[in-house]
């Protein structure tokens, strides 16, 4: 049985803790506060040179262009290699088809969206990626040209709207990339146009004081990623506004890397785990094409390890475990091929290179900005690493830090069981008020399902303040992210609270009885003296979910909730889930006297909530007084007599003292 990790508590919440350990109650786990893990993050590998100057940026810059991601050698190479990887025609061929349908579009104008200019920016960058793969590959004037008109539009506007730096940086990454990919095809008054408009609207402008640059989350990497591949793109001609933003870039990319430790789980979850890590693969990328080294950042702990995590967290369903501010929709993930090509391991870029093979060049299209990193495939894929021999991922995993995650499945076939339930703090970047919150697939299915994130502009539009995190802030009130539309337990129809913080108590991947216990006191200490959730693999391929609830008065009460879109038949403590052609049955065992019902979803309660058409959730509500108060439901893939799941589950006792019964199952 693998141990979690016990971190260092901040001081603004040891006082709390210490009230909620007196409190425990002695049972095997003791009960634990609203704390955010803070380990000691000491060993840094970086080793960017503190006399880093002029000089020495000037004797590794790459003399000639392209230097973006890689050398005029390099492309030779791949164009060779064409001929002898199938998954790289279908790229090629993909990014071609679509680079056509771009030569009739009109560039892009400078239309803000809200406050945001994001999304010009990001679709800009798609055309900058894909026009000039296809020139890269094909030499065809037509794709060079139409690339140059975007970039020339770009660079006219006024500026790239640096109150939303995020605009700024994949702007200038886009017009840095097109500069230098067509730098010996177009004339120098053309550069010179270009050049100045990455220093003027992108590069000066993230110099100085940013709040990013201290901040531990996606939007360090991706404004520090376009930063830098701007500042290498012209450093010919700006070498000491190179320096300065390398300096400052190496002065805090470990904040957003630490974050990752220690095994990989990204807090702010899959969606923007890909947003992210791109980022930080583009910036390692470009540090690697165009001064021959990133400084060993490439090696920060836990970065390379987060490859596994993402992968882990899509199921057989072929849907992402989307906690947090994300989406189930698994999009193209190009950056898992950098990652399986550094490792030598297929199984890393599996996915990827399975859709490929399946959907051929039918999923990248022109339009918008969706998968605007899916042409770095040409760049990244490594065609020789598929033949070498895969180490597999686990079953059973554990992925602790500021939103800890763990994952169970019955096996890596198509129909397998998989559960993935998270721990953590609402107050995390893009947090939820999910603690506690599953997915369930089984039999290719998705049953149990997170709504996801609503988008921005919905909410900001109508004066919502979503980036308040606070207790009482507008954006608990969305129903999407608030506790009433997870699947978890809302406690005297309360909130969870957004201090509180949940650790993985207990983890067993041991094949017999794999569990998790999860301590979720921390977000309901106000309501409750403990409250964990466990969940176990049973024999037979049949799943508990066991929640308990200690100091849960009998004027108290409790929804335990789970949002499908199947189709649910109740029976009152049993509900029969059918979806796409299959079934399976949940069975509630206790407490007594409860019953499954449905609780509608959609239409959501608010006017500002979108819609969740297909939804429901499948729910009990129980009151307290026994204690500690059991809350026990069973799924099973098979119709099986309660009498028999009974006997199962029963005898397995509080999921505090589950270390000590693997024999029972």
């Amino acid at each position: 049985m693998r141990q979690p990790r016990i971190y260092p508590q901040p001081k603004r919440f040891r006082a709390i803790l210490l009230v909620l350990l007196l409190a425990g109650s002695g049972t095997g786990i003791p009960a634990t506060g609203a704390s955010n893990p803070d380990p000691d993050m000491t060993d840094s590998p970086i080793q960017f040179p503190a006399g880093f100057n002029r000089g020495a940026f000037l004797a590794l810059l790459a003399p000639e262009h392209p230097r973006l991601f890689g050398s005029e050698e390099d492309w030779r190479r791949i164009r060779e290699s064409l001929s002898e990887s199938s998954e790289l025609q279908i790229v090629a061929s993909a990014l071609t088809e679509a680079a056509e349908a771009m030569l009739d579009m009109p560039p892009l104008e400078r239309e803000m969206t809200g406050r945001r200019l994001l999304g010009v920016s990001r679709e800009v960058l798609k055309r900058t990626f894909t026009l000039g793969v296809a020139h890269r590959l094909t030499g065809e004037a037509k794709y060079r040209d139409r690339l140059l008109d975007e970039l020339l539009q770009a660079a006219s506007f006024s500026d790239w709207n640096p109150s939303h730096f995020l605009d700024v940086a994949e702007m200038t990454l886009a017009v840095a990339v097109g500069y230098d990919w067509l730098y010996h095809e177009i004339s120098e008054k053309e550069r010179a146009i270009l050049r100045e408009a990455i220093v003027e609207k992108g590069l000066k402008p993230g110099t100085g004081d940013h709040w990013w640059k201290s901040r531990d989350n996606n939007w360090n990497q991706v404004c520090y990623g376009g930063m830098v591949a701007g500042a290498l793109a012209v450093g010919d001609h700006e070498p000491e506004l190179a320096v300065e933003l390398l300096r400052d870039t190496f002065s805090g990319i470990h904040l957003p890397l630490d974050a990752y430790r220690p095994d990989g789980a990204y807090p702010e979850g899959p969606t923007y785990w890909s947003y992210g890590t791109h980022y930080q693969v583009i910036l390692l990328s470009v540090l690697k094409s165009a001064l021959g080294t990133a400084w060993n950042l490439e090696n920060y702990p836990a970065f390379r390890e987060s490859a596994e995590y993402i992968n882990l967290m899509i199921g057989p369903s072929g849907r992402f475990f989307n906690y947090a501010d994300g989406h189930e929709r698994v999009r193209s993930m190009p950056a898992l091929h950098w990652f399986a090509s550094g490792a030598g391991n297929p199984v890393l870029d599996a996915g990827p290179r399975e859709r490929l093979n399946e959907e051929g060049a039918g999923f990248f299209d022109a339009a918008g900005s969706a998968n605007r990193f899916f042409p770095l495939t040409m760049l990244w894929l490594d065609p020789e690493v598929a033949q070498k021999e895969e180490r597999e991922l686990p079953l059973h995993w554990l992925g602790e830090g500021p939103n800890p995650v763990a994952v169970h499945r019955s096996s890596w076939k198509d129909e397998a069981l998989y559960f993935a339930f998270k721990g953590g703090s609402p107050s995390v970047n893009h947090g939820h008020m999910d603690i506690g919150s599953f997915v369930l697939d089984w039999k290719g299915v998705r049953w149990a399902t997170d709504l996801g994130a609503q988008g921005y502009e919905s909410l900001e539009s109508i004066g919502m303040a979503i980036w308040d995190r606070s207790q009482d802030s507008d954006r608990w009130k969305v129903f999407r992210l608030n506790t009433f539309s997870h699947n978890t337990l809302v406690i005297d129809e309360q909130q969870q609270l957004v201090d509180g913080f949940a650790p993985v108590a207990e983890f067993s991947d041991a094949p017999a009885a794999p569990f998790t216990v999860l301590d979720m006191t921390g977000v309901y200490r106000d309501s409750v003296e403990r409250a964990l959730r466990g969940v176990r693999l049973l024999a037979g391929e049949s799943l508990l979910v066991h929640d308990e609830l200690s100091g849960f008065g009998a004027d108290q009460s409790v929804r335990w909730g789970m949002v499908t879109r199947a189709e649910v038949e109740l029976e009152g403590r049993r509900a029969v889930l059918s979806l796409n052609g299959e079934t399976i049955y949940a069975t509630l065992l206790e407490p007594e006297g409860a019953e499954f019902e449905i609780v509608p979803t959609d239409p959501p309660p608010n006017e500002f909530d979108v819609a969740n058409p297909g939804t429901r959730m499948l729910a009990f509500f129980a009151s307290g007084g026994e204690e500690p108060r059991a809350l026990r439901v069973v799924f099973s893939g098979e119709d099986v007599p309660t009498e028999k799941l009974e006997e199962r589950v029963l005898g397995l006792g509080s999921p505090a003292d589950w270390k000590n019964s693997a024999s029972l199952d």
